[in-house]
């Protein structure tokens, strides 16, 4: 093999490793980025079409760890809301693990809400450009717990602290889109710290 050759291989394999590389901040194909933030605002058309639909606007912010010792990826996901006749907005935080697809029909991101707030499931395009947030679990009936935001786990000061999305109503599955990380920073304050300088 020629000089030439043999070095743009060792470039290509550098690329490669550094892109699955957890300390360098992006995920495998198919997997978030450190960092992402995730954006949809439902305008009044699409609402008036799904009457059934409770939230009006979602974000969500992806932040990644590598677990002690070893190389096993773990994720942090912040989501807030707006809902329909609500004037608050709420949120909650989760743990995730990467799913590969043996409790579920496909490999997805899946998530646990604090205080035994339910889970949600996210997968990504393969560009990473858009993420499919939904109400997904193995057994029984998806749900969400959101809470006001400011709150954390307090939810017993009012009736209006917190709010249970449920399968049962049209919020089974929500198509977001990839924006600025900067849209997502007001979601670092609901308790997800943010990332190790790289």
């Amino acid at each position: 093999m020629r000089r030439h050759q043999k070095i743009w291989l060792l470039a290509v394999v550098a690329i490669v490793a550094f892109a699955h590389d957890p300390a360098s901040g992006r995920g495998q194909p198919g997997q978030p980025d450190d960092g992402s933030c995730y954006f949809r605002e439902y305008g009044s058309a699409h609402l008036k079409k799904h009457p059934d639909q409770l939230v009006k606007r979602v974000r969500v912010l992806i932040q990644r760890s590598v677990g002690s010792g070893n190389a096993q990826q773990s994720y942090a996901m912040s989501i807030d809301v707006d809902i329909r006749g609500r004037s608050s907005t709420y949120s909650a935080v989760t743990e995730c693990e990467w799913d590969e697809g043996w409790r579920f029909e496909e490999p997805l991101l899946s998530c646990a809400v604090e205080c035994d707030g339910g889970g949600v499931g996210a997968s990504f395009s393969d560009n990473k450009e858009s993420l499919l947030l939904y109400l997904k679990q193995p057994e029984g009936l998806g749900r969400l717990v959101v809470g006001r935001s400011g709150h954390g786990c307090d939810r017993s000061t009012d009736p209006d602290t917190s709010f249970e999305l449920t399968e049962e109503s049209d919020d089974k599955v929500f198509k977001l889109f990839a924006v600025s990380p900067a849209e997502c920073t007001p979601l670092k304050a609901y308790g997800i710290s943010e990332p190790d300088s790289k």
